[in-house]
């Protein structure tokens, strides 16, 4: 399952090595994967082809600024070079810490 995006997520983050895979249920427009380390656990989003680079550092810069404010607001987990996301064949990928919780029901919102 996306073994080139995981091989580079390695490459590129300190979190040890990936014990476990599993896809997360929401992701409408993304690709969401839940890692497993022998530490931790993160989120892994491969964003849509058609995400612009723009577009991601935007929300990236938002929660920046949001998440001191709402901790549910994850912040994304810097790669080695401090970089927020990174690139492997053409789709813009982030890691999140993994956050206990259940998808919004979008009948639910507002």
């Amino acid at each position: 399952m996306y073994p080139e995006q995981l091989a580079e997520v390695r490459n590129r983050y300190r979190i040890g090595d990936i014990l476990h895979v599993s896809r997360l249920t929401g992701g409408y427009w993304n690709t969401v994967l839940k890692l497993e380390t022998g530490t931790a656990s993160y989120v892994l989003r491969i964003s849509h082809p058609t995400t612009s680079l723009n577009r991601l550092q935007y929300e990236h810069r938002l929660m920046a600024v949001v998440h001191p404010h709402i901790q549910e607001v994850p912040a994304p987990v810097p790669a080695e070079n401090g970089d927020t996301f990174i690139s492997c064949n053409n789709k813009w990928i982030t890691l999140f810490p993994f956050m206990e919780g259940a998808p919004q029901s979008r009948l639910r919102i507002g």
